[in-house]
């Protein structure tokens, strides 16, 4: 180097890429939390149903018959039933137990055509909600993450994702500037300490 040379004067360091962001893998963590919770779930149930036989079995006999009494067709044995009440009241409002029912259209065939379906809906009104008690009481269980779950891992992989990246380049350019502003005051000296060997020599 010369003593003209001021030294590396102009020369800059580059910025540094930041790092590599590692983010959650979420269809790995979402299938390990589903088998995960499958295996406990299914060690849970195979506990419950060795300790208490019963329950699960009166359980599970309640379910299909509130199915069964929702969706299959009205047992004979209970349409009789709402048929034998429909005509009772019928004939006891028209007429007295010696009665006659009339022909089509009569008052009491209409009074018992209207007792049978109201008897009907009402049976099925109470079917429907012993169906959703049991529901409710035996909720489907949640296996794996939920949506809310891996939405909040997408957005933290994608907040972590910018900060890194922040993080890093800021991180580089205050190297950077740190080291461009040192190389620049070496610059300086060493161009002063030329002049002042050049001054002495004349």
């Amino acid at each position: 180097m010369s003593f003209l040379d001021p030294g590396g004067v102009g020369t800059s360091v580059s910025t540094p890429s930041p790092p590599p962001f590692k983010p959650v893998d979420i269809p790995a963590t979402a299938a390990l939390a589903q088998q995960y919770q499958t295996l406990g779930y299914n060690l849970s149930d195979a506990d419950f149903a060795a300790r208490f036989p019963g329950l699960v079995a009166m359980r599970d006999s309640e379910i299909s018959d509130a199915v069964n009494q929702v969706t299959g067709p009205l047992d004979p044995t209970v349409e009789n039933q709402f048929a034998s009440t429909g005509e009772a009241g019928a004939l006891s409002a028209f007429g007295g137990s010696t009665g006659s029912i009339g022909e089509a259209g009569s008052a009491a065939r209409g009074a018992i055509a209207s007792s049978i379906a109201n008897q009907t809906q009402n049976k099925q009104d109470y079917d429907w909600n012993t169906l959703m008690g049991l529901i409710n009481d035996n909720p489907e269980r949640q296996f794996g993450l939920t949506g809310g779950d891996l939405l909040n891992l997408a957005i933290g992989n994608t907040v972590g994702k910018n900060q890194a990246n922040f993080a890093g380049y800021a991180a580089g350019v205050q190297g950077a500037n740190a080291q461009n502003a040192a190389q620049t005051q070496a610059g300086f000296s060493n161009a002063t300490l030329a002049l002042s060997i050049i001054g002495i020599a004349l």
